[in-house]
């Protein structure tokens, strides 16, 4: 039963209280924890196009630009776990030329795939978001940065609110429930 566990509800909103306060108080504090994250994600996500390129029988021509996303991928997750006083300008805009060459390989795995019709126009349209993504990160790398923390900030605190709200509403309806059981 869900509402048995009311008090985690309420635990996780203090979390995105905190998040969210952290975020809009000490916003360089929150791109350097971002930071961490997002280099080790990219990492992760740049070995694994790497090792599915290796793996793969019938890439053909896209191997060559998968292998090159992939290597873009890690430098750019290193340079976010060694680098983090450059971080800002430097991530955002590596986030950018890393979106932009996925929109990329995107399209042209849209364009050039020859297996199941269906599932070349997703590539098309996460080529496009991927391209548009990357093209405004790299225009606005500032605005990207700060609007980011606050956004998420923000989130955070809406969120955190929201969930303790639920976490009470449901502690109510347990002892409800109980009550009703018990009469």
């Amino acid at each position: 039963m869900i509402s048995a566990a009311w008090w985690v509800l309420v635990l996780q909103g203090l979390m995105g209280i905190v998040f969210g306060g952290l975020a809009m108080l000490y916003p360089a504090f929150v791109v350097k924890m971002l930071a961490v994250v997002l280099g080790i994600i990219i990492v992760l996500y740049s070995l694994s196009i790497i090792a599915q390129t290796l793996v793969c029988k019938d890439c053909g021509s896209r191997k060559i630009l998968m292998i090159i996303l992939g290597v873009i991928g890690i430098v750019i997750g290193i340079i976010a776990l060694t680098n983090m006083m450059v971080l800002g300008l430097t991530i955002a805009f590596m986030v950018g030329l890393w979106a932009f060459v996925s929109g990329f390989s995107a399209l042209y795995t849209a364009f050039t795939g020859v297996e199941y019709r269906w599932y070349r126009i997703i590539f098309f349209f996460i080529g496009i978001l991927f391209l548009a993504f990357g093209v405004y990160v790299i225009i606005h790398p500032i605005i990207l940065t700060v609007a980011l923390i606050w956004v998420m900030g923000l989130f955070a605190l809406i969120i955190g609110i929201a969930t303790i709200l639920l976490g009470f509403i449901m502690q109510i309806q347990m002892k409800k429930a109980l009550n009703e059981f018990v009469a």
